[in-house]
This record gives structure tokens, sequence and C-alpha cells, in this order.
């Protein structure tokens, strides 16, 4: 999808923008069961390989419990370095 995406609208100001909070209660053992099988479909050994050693894992089941775990919804970094809206209208940049 990253790559899919032409323009960006934004419902509130820039420096709003967020990365959405992740739950981890969709991910019950049937789920994961679900995402280890999608795994191996979309991803080939060498792919599945990096990410083992990026985590630091040794296999599927413990990757999924290591990636797939809740997180709050948090400012992006980009949001905190643009500045103020009307900085143009003083000069600042």
């Amino acid at each position: 999808m990253y790559d899919a995406y032409d323009a960006l609208i934004f419902l509130d100001p820039v420096e709003k923008m967020h990365k959405t909070a992740l739950v981890d209660f969709i991910y019950t053992n049937e789920f994961k069961k679900e995402i280890e099988r999608r795994y191996r479909i979309l991803y080939t050994e060498e792919q599945i390989k990096k990410e083992f050693d990026d985590y630091g894992v040794n296999d599927l089941k413990e990757l999924i419990e290591k990636t797939f775990v809740a997180e709050p919804q948090i400012l992006l970094p980009q949001s905190k370095l643009i500045g103020s809206i009307n900085a143009w209208q003083k000069g600042e940049n």
C-alpha cells in the first residue's frame, strides 16, 4: 500500500498526524495460525529468514508473538518537525 498512495488527505492539521494504535485482542491463537500460513504464501524463505534475523527470533511463531502486539497511538516524528502552519507568514522555516 505504501507505494500506492498518490496523495494524503488530512482531516486534522498536519501537526496531529499520528500512527494508529495497534490492538492485540484480535490476534487470537486461531488468527495467529492464519498469519503464519499467510507469511508462507506471501514471502520467500529468504525474506522470512531476514525477518528472523532482524527481530532476533528462530521461527514464525516467535516472530508473530514479537511483532503482533499492542502499541499506543503516537505522533509521527515528521509531525513534530514541520513547525507552525503559519511559519511562512512570519518568515520562519
